[in-house]
């Protein structure tokens, strides 16, 4: 991750070797070749957007739903609740049982990062 920037509803993430950036289709059904519907919720990683591993929490509260889209190498993330925020926490792969499916155009996934964003 190279920045983040937040304007209006919208949390902005660049990436350094972004070129081609593109979140790729992955079947959240199951999670490491079990089904999700036998996996305590509590354990199972994030997914926000159709993002794999991705996490973003609003004031403490994590999100559970926002519009996650690619423009150019930059990961935008939009939701109301970024707009009333203080406070946002960007998580994203922070463990190595998370299954990303944010790559760039070599095929090669986002690495993990977290940020913590305070707004007066």
């Amino acid at each position: 991750m190279k920045d983040v920037s937040v304007q209006g509803d919208r949390l902005q993430i660049s990436f350094y070797w972004g070129d081609g950036l593109h979140i790729a289709a992955q079947d959240f059904s199951k999670y490491n070749g079990f089904p999700v519907s036998r996996i305590d919720p509590v354990l199972l990683p994030p997914v926000l957007g159709g993002i794999g591993g991705l996490l973003v929490e609003a004031d403490g509260t994590p999100l559970q739903e926002a519009k996650c889209t690619v423009e150019g190498e930059m990961l935008v993330i939009q939701s109301d609740a970024i707009s009333r925020a203080g406070r946002i926490r960007i998580c994203f792969a922070e463990t190595a049982f998370h299954q990303v499916n944010l790559f760039n155009a070599a095929g090669i996934p986002a690495l993990p990062f977290e940020r913590v964003l305070v707004r007066n």
